[in-house]
């Protein structure tokens, strides 16, 4: 999943009023360093499954600068 995937289904998670949106991580892979803490929903053979507040994903993407200008054109855009 690129940046710019993330920050599209983050937005379209608070659109649509959900507390959490959900992301499933491989056993071992790590998060990347900052990321929001999530919420462990279950752990199923060779995978987690975790809840992220849209906020927190979206500010860390922020954060980091990993979302361009041309993915907030696009979101502006539609609205």
């Amino acid at each position: 999943m690129t940046p710019e995937d993330l920050y599209k289904d983050a937005i379209e998670a608070k659109e649509q009023g959900s507390f959490g949106m959900t992301l499933v991580f491989r056993n071992g892979q790590k998060k990347p360093k900052g990321f929001p803490r999530g919420e462990l929903l279950c752990e199923n053979v060779g995978s987690k499954v975790y809840s992220f507040s849209p906020d927190k994903v979206i500010k860390w993407l922020e954060k980091n600068k990993l979302i361009g200008e041309k993915v907030w054109e696009e979101k502006q855009e539609s609205f």
